[in-house]
């Protein structure tokens, strides 16, 4: 426990906290839909300078969701008509999965401290945030959309402090008072320079009963 802090927010991540996410399924339908060798599409669609330069674009909202789809088959080489963009949109969101664990525990979580602000903070693109939605149909039970920070939408990413600063001010609770849960070492790492505290938790590696106890903890279960 922290008897020493009291807290006023927790900030979730999307990715691999309250979605499963499977790249490795993205990887193998791509490739399945574009003919591609798999290294070759990896490289391609999600390693080269490129396409770094691509999803960067698409997550900070100096692309939009059509502008994304045609620069994704300008990197495969392949026209509109041979894949149109419905069909591409739906290849490109087949990593996500339901993860039910995380909205249990958020049920209990909400009872035991109800006061506590609920808020997300996510490098997203508009590519997933539809289909996100539709996987996580509790999402508006839990999190205010006022209280849903989205990368694409303000303009930033996580790890820049920036973000950070942003969504504390508009939620209304210090950094020093929140938690963040995420996946990633550096966003955790850069929340807690800055004097949050942080949970480094991911779905895919983690049970579910790992951030109970890291909760417990931290008095809030």
């Amino acid at each position: 426990m922290n008897p020493q802090r009291k807290f006023g927010a927790i900030i979730c991540d999307i990715g691999n906290v309250l979605l499963k996410v499977s790249f490795a399924k993205t990887d193998e339908v791509m490739a399945k839909l574009t003919g591609l060798e798999l290294d070759v599409l990896i490289k391609t669609l999600f390693t080269s300078p490129e396409a770094r330069e691509m999803w960067r674009k698409s997550q900070v909202g100096e692309t939009n969701l059509e502008e994304f789809c045609d620069e994704v088959l300008i990197l495969l080489d392949i026209s509109k008509k041979e894949i149109p963009h419905k069909k591409l949109k739906q290849s490109l969101t087949s990593s996500g999965r339901k993860n039910p664990e995380i909205w249990e525990l958020l049920e209990v979580f909400v009872e035991v401290n109800p006061n506590i602000v609920r808020a997300i903070i996510s490098n997203n693109t508009p590519l997933y945030k539809e289909s996100g939605q539709r996987l996580m149909p509790k999402l508006y039970t839990f999190f205010s959309p006022e209280n849903i920070i989205m990368s694409h939408e303000v303009g930033m990413m996580k790890p820049d402090p920036a973000i950070f600063t942003f969504t504390s001010q508009k939620i209304g609770v210090a950094i020093a008072n929140s938690i963040l849960i995420d996946d990633n070492t550096e966003n955790v790492e850069r929340f807690r320079e800055m004097g949050g505290v942080a949970i480094q938790y991911d779905c895919s590696k983690n049970s579910i009963m790992f951030l109970w106890k890291e909760l417990h903890k931290l008095g809030l279960m």
